[in-house]
């Protein structure tokens, strides 16, 4: 949820990401953990982008 806060841009979560960001695992996870474990690695976050940023933008512009 923190990456999806931070990619959109809602800066007036900051305390949330920050919380987030201090449970950070040390293994990397999938963004979509039923999807193939390809993609670009986010390091801030460990996450494994098998959906492209792109793709999620698109979406929530299309969806909501």
């Amino acid at each position: 949820m923190a990456y999806l806060a931070e990619i959109l841009e809602k800066t007036n979560l900051q305390v949330f990401l920050e919380y987030a960001q201090s449970l950070v695992n040390k293994k990397y996870t999938l963004f979509d953990a039923f999807g193939e474990e390809t993609g670009v690695f986010v390091k801030d976050w460990k996450l494994r982008m098998n959906v492209s940023k792109e793709d999620i933008l698109y979406l929530v512009d299309k969806q909501y």
